[in-house]
């Protein structure tokens, strides 16, 4: 830009003539309709839905998210094993008491916050593994089920 006595000249060139010189005169352009650009009304009740998951396929999230865990106590070094299965439309894993040990209480923390933790870092390893969202549920020793039970 230029200031000439207080009147601000643009020098910036137009869009087009932007759009012209970075533009290869040898390459054609597509033409492009309007219509192409417009955007359409989305209606919720069309709105693409999660497909409902296989028993195979919630037992194939199960194991990774079983493997995920079992590295990560062996990272910890701490005691549990890792009980696998299919609840509705989830799966669902829980570390439980081993034969070694019991289960840190660390790992449900104070209210469940250790545990949603846990359980959101779980879903994150299933979903990088599989490519699809997971909804799996996860309990450690015992904890949801116990509340479950209470409620």
């Amino acid at each position: 830009m230029t200031e000439h006595n207080d009147t601000v000249v643009d020098d910036t060139p137009a869009v087009d003539q932007v759009d012209a010189l970075e533009t290869d005169e040898t390459t054609p352009t597509p033409e492009t309709d309007p219509a192409d650009d417009a955007t359409e009304a989305v209606d919720p009740a069309a709105a693409p839905r999660r497909r409902p998951a296989k028993v195979a396929d919630l037992e194939k999230e199960g194991e990774v998210a079983a493997d995920f865990l079992e590295t990560l106590l062996d990272i910890a070094d701490l005691d549990g094993d890792i009980d696998v299965d299919v609840d509705g439309d989830r799966a669902a894993v829980s570390i439980v008491d081993s034969d070694e040990g019991r289960v840190p209480r660390r790992l449900v923390g104070q209210d469940g916050k250790v545990l949603e933790a846990l359980q959101e870092l779980t879903r994150l390893a299933v979903q990088s593994a599989t490519g699809e969202r997971s909804r799996l549920m996860l309990d450690v020793a015992g904890h949801r089920d116990g509340r479950r039970r209470r409620l």
